[in-house]
C-alpha cells in the first residue's frame, strides 16, 4: 500500500473543510491554496499584491518542504487574483521566487477570495529531492 505523508497547519479553517495543507504521495507534493498571514498586528487589507504573493508563496514552499517537497523541483503554480489585485505585481513576486526554476504556472482572476483582506491565494505541486526512481 502507498504512503500518504500529510502536514497541516492546525489552522481552524483545515479542520472545518477536513483537508491538509500539503500532501505527499510518492515523489509527489501538492500544497493547498495558501493565503498570506498578516505579520502581528497587521491588516491583510495593508499589504499590496506583491508583498501578498511573497508571503502566500513563501508560506507554500514551506509547508511543501514539511513533507519533503523542494523548491528546486516545484513544476507548477497556480496564483488565484482577487478583483482588486495587482496581476503585474503577482507575476513580479513569482518571477523573483521562481526565475530559476520556470515552473509551468496559471495565473487567474476569481470573484472573491475567503480571508478578508486576501488580494491572492496560491498552489504549488513540486517534486521531492533525493526521491527514489522507480
Amino acid at each position: 500500500m502507498t504512503k500518504i505523508d500529510r502536514y497541516s497547519t492546525g489552522s481552524y479553517f483545515e479542520g472545518f473543510a477536513g483537508y491538509c495543507r500539503a500532501v505527499r504521495l510518492g515523489d509527489r507534493v501538492v500544497v493547498s491554496g495558501t493565503a498570506p498571514q498578516p505579520p502581528e498586528g497587521k491588516d491583510l487589507s495593508e499589504l499590496d499584491t506583491y508583498t501578498q504573493t511573497i508571503m502566500s508563496l513563501e508560506n507554500a514552499l514551506e509547508s511543501a518542504a514539511k513533507v519533503g517537497g523542494d523548491k528546486e523541483l516545484t513544476i507548477f503554480t497556480r496564483l488565484y487574483l482577487a478583483p482588486n489585485a495587482s496581476w503585474e505585481e503577482a507575476s513580479k513576486a513569482h518571477s523573483e521566487i521562481f526565475d530559476a526554476i520556470r515552473p509551468a504556472n496559471t495565473t487567474l482572476y476569481i470573484q472573491r477570495l475567503i480571508p478578508p483582506g486576501a488580494l491572492i491565494e496560491v498552489e504549488i505541486e513540486c517534486g521531492v529531492a533525493n526521491a527514489q526512481q522507480g
